[in-house]
């Protein structure tokens, strides 16, 4: 299941940074987990609904690629789509000799899902909302499923989305997320370079 994500795309891009910040974490430490893409919402006239998918779909394969994140979604729909499979209701369903044209979206929203052990809704983010604490959420977990001291007693802050192969994303505001930061007396700053 799919835990409520409160109101807005605020709620679920908060949800989605935390569950993909676990989802990593747990990668760097004990191996790569086991995900899947939850479609959440599927945009009225998009390619997604002329395909037939729906909302709970969990995509399966694009063009027999087994599809294991949202960048790897991206680069399989980059060059056109001609069948998708996705688990509706247990039960695998194919969608074949499709023509999603080359650089069209599908016009969906997803929901990285996996095992887990990291129970995310104990991540108290209070009033944040968007995705750009992802890197910073994944960087605590780390530290605190690991020995040691990750930040070697250093006042960090840093800014940055997280995508399931724990690359860093771009974000906005960068001069704003700077400003607290010093403000804060933090001694360093990760922001993506993007």
């Amino acid at each position: 299941t799919v835990p409520d994500t409160g109101e807005g795309d605020n709620g679920i891009d908060m949800l989605s940074a935390k569950q993909s910040a676990a989802l990593v974490a747990e990668s760097v430490i004990y191996g790569k987990p086991n995900v899947k893409l939850f479609i959440t919402n599927v945009l009225e006239n998009s390619n997604g609904e002329k395909i037939g998918l729906q909302p709970g779909d969990i995509i399966n394969y694009v063009d027999f690629s087994e599809i294991f994140s949202y960048e790897k979604l991206v680069s399989e729909i980059a060059d056109g789509v001609s069948r998708i499979s996705v688990v509706r209701d247990k039960e695998i369903i194919e969608f074949n000799d499709l023509s999603v044209p080359r650089g069209e979206k599908l016009g969906i929203n997803l929901y990285p899902i996996g095992s887990t052990k990291i129970d995310i809704d104990k991540l108290k983010t209070e009033n944040v909302s968007g995705s750009s604490g992802g890197l910073i959420f994944t960087l605590v977990l780390i530290d605190s499923l690991t020995k040691g001291d990750l930040t070697g007693n250093k006042k960090i802050a840093g800014t940055g989305t997280i995508n399931l192969d724990g690359s860093i994303g771009a974000i906005d505001g960068v001069s704003y997320k700077y400003k607290a930061a010093v403000d804060s007396n933090s001694e360093l700053f990760f922001v993506p370079s993007a």
